[in-house]
């Protein structure tokens, strides 16, 4: 009977245990699928795959948290260009992660993708604010890989905002971290950054030798849709510097990636610099149609400074070819919306400086914690060390009390035995004395005797 309950317990608990399993793999199973069809750019099949993981927590779990279905919603927006519906979800999932178990991973990976969204937006104070807030739980977490992705994403933040000296000092912060973990794509993508932030200095040497370093790392780990950005990237420095041959065999290189992985969310990219080739060559009805091309483009909506050049670059093309009503709307456009990005950037810069602030205070009063913390140390030490004093010298007298005793009882015992000696020494002179003095009785007794006999 016992035996039968037992085996039935085991059952069970096996079976449990099978089943939390089979629970386990059926939430990645999904998650999983959804990241393949994004891979694949079929986001709505990406997002029914979310919205099934969805379902099927609220019907084998309770009181469970969608954060990771809400974060993977908001990596598929983003990827749709979709930044606002991107931006919401994060703080669904943001919220997840606060109103449950605090998991400081988690919590990091949607700051993370918040400020990566909020720099997409080009709001380069709360992306800031996002990075660095990320970036300690990183720290506290000792997520190396994670730091170093913080690093390369707030390089190009400061890079947006042209300070240029503290992106490249992120950007080499994170090739040292990606080096150390032997991680060359990640080092090529920061040698792009480098390569790019270079060619927006004029400092076009050095952007040639880091992006041809970033070509020949994709090139031998045959990454080709990296591959196909690094392409892009080489064939605009090419076209900065006049040879235009050489940037219109890049930049169709690129274009045949992107149409080989289907990636049209940024070939509009490809085709404004294609456009800027032909207009650098004199080739304007080349240029106007590829510009024209570029701003069709679904996916350029949210990219405000890309659709204000391409306006400005407009301009000067329609102008060229006599089409001055359309020149002169382009040409409005771009100041109207120049106008735009500069006070972002101006509230930007006022923003960053509370955030630093922010930061700093933060710092400030954690600094202070430590210090405390560490004065606090020293006082217990210190306590520590007079009690250990305090005993040390207890027994350092205790120690000498010994000694005082033991050469006293030495003191003693020597005494005694010379007060021995001298006694005996006493009673032998005493002896001595008795001696003499029977001998001068003697000698006495002898002469009264003859004296007695002389007078016989």
């Amino acid at each position: 009977m016992i035996k039968n309950y037992l085996a039935y317990i085991v059952f069970i608990l096996c079976t449990s245990f099978t089943n939390v399993a089979k629970s386990s793999d059926s939430l990645e199973y999904f998650l999983n699928q959804s990241n393949k069809e994004l891979a694949s750019f079929n986001y709505n099949q990406a997002l029914q795959f979310v919205n099934q993981s969805i379902q099927y927590k609220k019907h084998n779990f309770k009181n469970s948290s969608y954060s990771a279905e809400f974060s993977q919603k908001g990596k598929i927006f983003k990827h749709q260009g979709l930044v606002d519906s991107a931006l919401q979800y994060y703080n669904f999932a943001e919220q997840e992660l606060i109103f449950s178990a605090y998991e400081k991973k988690n919590y990091a990976h949607i700051l993370l993708e918040k400020g990566r969204v909020y720099k997409s937006k080009r709001n380069y104070a709360l992306a800031l604010k996002n990075f660095n807030r990320a970036l300690v739980l990183y720290n506290d977490i000792n997520d190396t890989l994670k730091i170093g992705t913080i690093k390369l994403n707030i390089g190009n933040v400061l890079k947006s905002l042209k300070r240029y000296d503290a992106a490249l000092k992120n950007y080499n912060e994170a090739i040292s971290t990606y080096k150390k973990l032997n991680l060359e794509q990640k080092v090529a993508s920061s040698y792009n950054n480098i390569g790019n932030l270079y060619r927006q200095i004029q400092n076009y040497d050095s952007a040639f030798f880091y992006l041809y370093k970033t070509i020949a790392i994709r090139k031998k780990t045959n990454k080709i849709k990296p591959l196909s950005y690094a392409y892009h990237n080489i064939s605009n420095l090419h076209q900065n510097v006049g040879n235009y041959d050489s940037a219109l065999f890049y930049i169709n290189k690129s274009l045949q990636i992107k149409y080989k992985v289907k990636n049209e969310i940024e070939i509009y990219s490809d085709y404004l610099t294609l456009g800027e080739i032909y207009n650098s060559m004199g080739d304007y009805k080349n240029s106007i149609y590829y510009y024209e091309q570029a701003l069709l483009s679904d996916n350029i909506k949210s990219d405000i400074e890309t659709i204000t050049e391409l306006n400005k670059l407009l301009a000067d093309s329609y102008y060229h070819e006599y089409q001055f009503k359309k020149a002169s709307k382009a040409y409005h456009n771009f100041i109207d919306l120049n106008d735009s990005i500069n006070k972002i950037i101006g509230e930007s810069d006022l923003e960053i400086e509370l955030v630093n602030y922010e930061l700093l205070k933060d710092s400030l009063d954690k600094h202070q914690l430590l210090l405390q913390k560490e004065i606090n140390e020293i006082e217990q030490n210190n306590i520590a060390l007079n009690s250990k004093i305090n005993k040390n010298n207890i027994t350092y007298l205790l120690i000498i009390l010994a000694i005082l005793i033991l050469l006293g009882s030495l003191l003693y015992i020597s005494f005694k035995k010379r007060l021995r000696g001298t006694n005996s020494h006493k009673i032998q002179l005493e002896l001595q004395n008795v001696e003499l003095k029977r001998t001068l009785i003697s000698k006495e007794e002898k002469e009264t005797l003859l004296k007695e006999i002389h007078k016989k």
